[in-house]
């Protein structure tokens, strides 16, 4: 169990969970269209939204890079 140090009345403070639960729905809900499902059944997909999230490949590369497999020059 995590515990958090942040006041309730202070959401803004927890930044990241906020975040990550913003990217949960998001992700809820795409699911949630693709499976033709109304809102009240997303009990039904939060595992393959969750899935979905725990499995993503992360790049660490900007746009640039992805597309042209090189670092962009920049003016010094």
């Amino acid at each position: 169990m995590v515990t958090s140090r942040t006041t309730a009345h202070n959401p803004q403070d927890n930044g990241q969970g906020e975040r990550y639960n913003g990217i949960i729905w998001k992700a809820v809900t795409s699911t949630l269209r693709s499976h033709d499902l109304r809102i009240e059944q997303r009990e039904e997909v939060i595992g393959l939204a969750l899935h979905s999230i725990r499995t993503l490949l992360s790049t660490n590369a900007n746009p640039h890079e992805r597309l042209l497999g090189y670092q962009r020059r920049t003016p010094t």
